[in-house]
């Protein structure tokens, strides 16, 4: 059986064949209520990396809903999809499949305008006849798209043919839409010289291993096929950060347990911080250390009531504020959590840290990149 609350006490219940179906079914009918664009990303790999890239570019235009970590499966997929609220303005959803016939179901809910392919790999070969049947069974997640942004030198040579469909290429080929013309590393930067609609523009990427050389120039075909300001994204893309800063537990001083997950603020990571937060048990208090979120002034005072909302839903103790907007609203609040310090930087906390004396407590550490909370570690 599956169960769909609505109103108090008013419980549907239906006897279902299918269980795996059903939630699918559910994902698809959800899906269908929201008009604003989906970036669907598939391929062998740099699924999640390339989706977490574009919310770090993309997050100061959109409100972003995405994959929580790799949920790109045929269960992860539609729970994904579930999150969709009607105050996101763009959605980024991961699809793998690791046999032929698996991509439909996943297309069908996702159903993305814009299409990623990050390359094509010998990962879940043994599910499919062919390299060219495993090519063409991932590409089927982009039947309904209106811009598909991939390499063919990603992708052993395979070109999707859609007509009708705008194709956003990216590489070292001639012809590319986003094509590189050079390419330099040094003391672990790479810089890049590429021509976009005949201009050439210079991007220095903060990495200097292959596999993230491509997997950031996949996100600059992206956010440049949605017109996001060249200059905009030139300081973007220096400042992105491995994906291992996510959710990372390390051991601090004091008998303290941290979760480092500083280079970003929205709300969908944030409950999945506050949830692994709630985990450690192993401590009696549980302390966040947040900075002000990045959000439009005509959301801000929605978007703080929702941190509070999920700060006490996950039982948070006590908040160190750093900021000048959180603050604020924390100050209003009656009960838990407490706001145990507030700073205007990260320089003046670090400054004051001895001070506080945190003491055996599991502490989360997440804030908008340009407050550089990662000194904390």
């Amino acid at each position: 059986d599956f169960c769909l609350s609505r109103g108090l006490g008013d419980v549907y219940k239906r006897q279902v064949a299918d269980i795996l179906r059903a939630l699918q079914q559910l994902a698809t009918f959800h899906r269908n209520h929201f008009s604003y664009p989906v970036i669907g990303i598939t391929g062998s790999n740099g699924k999640t990396i390339v989706k977490e890239w574009l919310h770090q570019l993309l997050g100061d235009q959109y409100r972003i809903v995405r994959s929580p970590k790799s949920y790109n499966s045929q269960v992860g997929v539609p729970l994904s999809i579930w999150q969709m609220e009607g105050w996101h303005t763009l959605a980024i959803f991961e699809a793998g499949i690791s046999e032929a016939g698996e991509m439909k179901r996943l297309q069908q809910m996702i159903q993305p305008t814009i299409g990623v392919f990050t390359c094509l790999g010998d990962a879940h070969q043994q599910g499919f006849a062919s390299s060219a049947e495993k090519f063409h069974e991932k590409a089927g997640l982009f039947s309904t798209a209106s811009t598909i942004v991939y390499s063919p030198q990603q992708t052993a040579g395979f070109e999707i043919q859609q007509p009708q469909t705008r194709i956003v290429t990216w590489g070292q080929q001639a012809g590319a839409t986003l094509q590189v013309l050079q390419q330099e590393t040094k003391n672990g930067l790479t810089k890049l010289t590429v021509t976009y609609k005949g201009t050439e523009i210079l991007f220095i990427i903060p990495f200097s291993d292959a596999a993230s050389v491509q997997n950031a120039l996949c996100c600059l075909a992206v956010c440049l096929s949605l017109d996001i300001p060249v200059a905009a994204l030139q300081q973007k893309i220096q400042q992105l950060q491995p994906i291992t800063l996510r959710l990372e537990l390390k051991k601090g001083i004091n008998h303290c347990t941290l979760i480092n997950d500083s280079y970003s603020a929205d709300l969908s990571s944030l409950e999945m911080a506050l949830n692994l937060l709630q985990q450690q048990k192993q401590h009696p208090v549980t302390t966040a250390i947040l900075s002000d979120f990045p959000v439009a002034p005509a959301q801000e005072a929605t978007t703080y009531a929702q941190i509070i909302h999920l700060l006490q839903q996950y039982h948070v103790k006590r908040v160190i504020a750093i900021g000048s907007v959180l603050k604020n609203y924390m100050a209003t609040l009656q009960g838990s959590p407490v706001l145990a310090a507030s700073f205007g930087s990260t320089n003046s906390l670090l400054q004051h840290l001895p001070a506080l004396n945190l003491h055996n407590e599991a502490i989360l550490i997440k804030g908008a990149r340009q407050f550089e909370l990662e000194q904390l570690m």
